[in-house]
């Protein structure tokens, strides 16, 4: 199955960028944004778990999900 990518690849560089500084660093680049510009950052950010979140299901949590499948269905 195809991959579901929300982020293209510029703004998925940004939100990394962002998640590898300092905390004090990301808190001043965050308020030198306006509201609107934090919005979408933190948006993206968002995305950016939901993807790596799929990744891993898409890695790990198919497996597990089809054992619990199995299990509930030898229990009936």
């Amino acid at each position: 199955p195809k991959k579901v990518r929300h982020l293209n690849d510029e703004d998925r560089d940004f939100v990394l960028f962002l998640l590898s500084l300092e905390q004090d660093e990301f808190a001043m680049i965050l308020n030198s944004m306006d509201e609107r510009e934090a919005m979408i950052v933190l948006n993206n950010i968002q995305l950016a778990r939901d993807e790596l979140f799929d990744d891993m299901m898409e890695r790990e949590g198919m497996k597990a999900a089809q054992e619990v499948i199995k299990k509930i269905k030898t229990n009936l």
